[in-house]
């Protein structure tokens, strides 16, 4: 929860910037945070199992991409706010484009969302929509079972990634 009383807080909308800054002070501990197009916060609570996957993918991605840069939570300015990926793969090129912003307008090449009960799917639909907008060239989606389904545009599921063809379907979350 947030530690810090309405009161305390910025004028509203707060820019990525400042979330980040309240963020770091620990005051959104334990959610996953996203902004709307009109600036206004939207938090979801992080699972254990939600965690789990994360940091798994993140593993597994390194042994089947071996090149680029694995990075979890990095913001990504869309036309509907600021969306952070679970985890984002981007290629040696695209880290040398990107900003040192909190919420560069230039996705990875792979933007993944692990899913929880919490999510709706209209949101990870929406969410896989304006990654691809921002320059992704596949869209992971981890369902609450641990299945992997890849897009390779905003309404073309592949049976496979692209990118790393020989990933696996599943991601284990013990």
């Amino acid at each position: 929860m947030m530690s810090a009383p309405a009161a305390d807080l910025p004028d509203l909308p707060l820019n990525w910037e400042t979330i980040c800054a309240l963020a770091v002070r620990g005051q959104f501990d334990g959610f996953h945070v996203d902004t709307d197009e009109w600036g206004r916060i939207l938090m979801t609570p992080v699972t254990w199992t939600h965690g789990v996957r994360a940091a798994r993918l993140v593993q597994l991605i390194e042994q089947h991409i071996k090149s680029g840069q694995v990075v979890v939570e990095v913001g990504v300015r869309t036309r509907k706010g600021v969306k952070a990926p679970d985890v984002m793969w981007t290629s040696h090129e695209r880290v040398r484009e990107r900003r040192n912003e909190f919420d560069d307008p230039l996705a990875g090449e792979i933007c993944v969302e692990v899913l929880s009960a919490a999510n709706h799917p209209k949101e990870i639909e929406e969410k896989r929509r304006l990654y691809f907008e921002q320059g992704a060239k596949e869209v992971w989606i981890c369902d609450t079972d641990g299945r992997l389904h890849v897009w390779l545009g905003p309404d073309e599921e592949a049976p496979v990634s692209t990118l790393a063809p020989d990933f696996p379907q599943t991601v284990d979350s013990r």
